[in-house]
């Protein structure tokens, strides 16, 4: 996931893994508007509209979850 912080756009790589179910969570827990199928090996994802702060990106695959903490500047 790069670049961290992140200004606009917050980019995604999946080597060989060509689908994920990807989700942001703001510091309380409160999904976002940002849930996406990732069906390729790269994600794109808008922060564009997001207040500066903390977020949570987990990524779903085959039942097993990777979190990782972002940050909006």
């Amino acid at each position: 996931m790069f670049p961290n912080p992140v200004k606009d756009q917050l980019t995604l790589d999946f080597p060989g893994v060509l689908s994920n179910q990807v989700a942001v969570f703001d510091i309380w827990g409160r999904q976002m508007e940002i849930s996406k199928s990732a069906l390729s090996e790269q994600l794109n994802l808008d922060f564009s509209q997001f207040a500066p702060g903390v977020y949570l990106i987990t990524v779903n695959k085959d039942g097993k979850k990777l979190s990782r903490k972002i940050i909006k500047e």
